[in-house]
């Protein structure tokens, strides 16, 4: 146990700064290279927490989160985390286990990555042609609003389009 959160918090710390680097001020979109050929950016990490309010102390403390909203369900509770660069969201399930269950989003530790895109229907397109195990989903209108992307051993990423610009004057 203490090795998986030992592990895990690694893989995070080295995550969000990594991904925090990316979201230095950005320049235009250019066009797609071979190193980010989907043009991804990092948008945020949740993870699967049994001791919610232990873990937002520590990250609060110890990482210098903030908490920007709090959404409480009858069986769950999750807490949006910001820093400057990066947002993380813990989440604390009622009935979520330590090891492997039948349902992924159940298992503490569980991180789910987002990603940011600036042409959604470009990149499904790719991901098809490469046969990802890939799923999309749309609005009313059929324009795709996300996708979920598993990689070999079944860990997802999701790719979003970038948030709507604000209304004039808001």
């Amino acid at each position: 146990m203490i090795r998986t959160k030992s592990s895990a918090a690694i893989l995070f710390v080295t995550t969000v700064v990594l991904l925090g680097l990316s979201r230095l001020p950005a320049q235009e979109p250019a066009a797609a290279s071979t190193d980010n050929p989907l043009q991804l950016t990092p948008d945020h990490a949740t993870l699967s927490v049994a001791d919610l309010e232990k873990e937002v102390a520590w990250y609060e403390r110890v990482l210098g989160f903030k908490v920007a909203q709090r959404i409480k369900g009858s069986n769950f509770e999750v807490v949006h985390m910001t820093i400057k660069v990066f947002r993380i969201d813990l989440s604390a399930n009622q009935g979520s286990v330590r090891h492997r269950g039948s349902d992924p989003n159940m298992d503490q530790g569980w991180m789910h990555i987002v990603f940011k895109t600036p042409n959604i229907e470009a990149d499904y397109n790719r991901l098809v042609a490469l046969a990802a195990d890939l799923q999309e989903y749309k609005n009313k209108d059929s324009s795709i609003n996300r996708l979920l992307v598993h990689d070999p051993e079944g860990n997802e990423i999701e790719i979003q389009p970038p948030d709507p610009a604000p209304a004039v004057g808001q």
